[in-house]
């Protein structure tokens, strides 16, 4: 009787030594598993919401108009670079000024911050201003991306995809 007992004992030891190491097993790889990276996507996500959302008020020096007032000049004559001459010399109508200007803005932000990006201003029918960063090192188009839209008078929209 005593080795029967001794024989059930030694078996259940057994199946708790196999039940302990399969735990430390699936432990172990449940938090070693690489986590998401919430704290990314969030930024990225943010950066484009709020870049937009503060360009629309920035003032430029054509003519004291704010991104909002120029996108929309821009887009008014469909034919030609906008209605204003940003230089007064004929060479800065809005839409190549607004370009210009927005080329100078997200160099001193997202390009010296290492984000890769890609800004468009669009009717729907025209993207007259698009200026396009989102190239890895190969020189292919990275397809992940967070975007921000924002909607402007005369159905504008800008769109700020942050990519990567």
């Amino acid at each position: 009787m005593k080795k029967r007992s001794q024989m059930e004992i030694m078996g259940i030891a057994i199946v708790v030594i196999m039940l302990s190491i399969i735990i430390l097993f699936v432990v172990r790889w449940s938090i070693l598993k690489k986590p998401a990276d919430y704290k990314k996507e969030f930024a990225q996500s943010e950066i484009a919401a709020n870049f937009v959302s503060t360009l629309r008020s920035t003032t430029t020096d054509c003519k004291g108009m704010n991104f909002d007032e120029l996108f929309q000049d821009c887009f008014e004559n469909i034919e030609s670079d906008g209605k204003t001459d940003c230089n007064g010399d004929g060479t800065g109508h809005s839409c190549t000024y607004a370009q210009t200007e927005l080329n100078i803005i997200l160099s001193k932000t997202l390009d010296s911050w290492g984000y890769k990006y890609q800004f468009v201003v669009t009717n729907n029918v025209d993207d007259k201003i698009k200026i396009e960063k989102c190239k890895d090192a190969q020189g292919n188009t990275i397809k992940e991306r967070k975007t921000r839209t924002e909607y402007f008078p005369g159905g504008l929209e800008a769109k700020l995809a942050i990519c990567g």
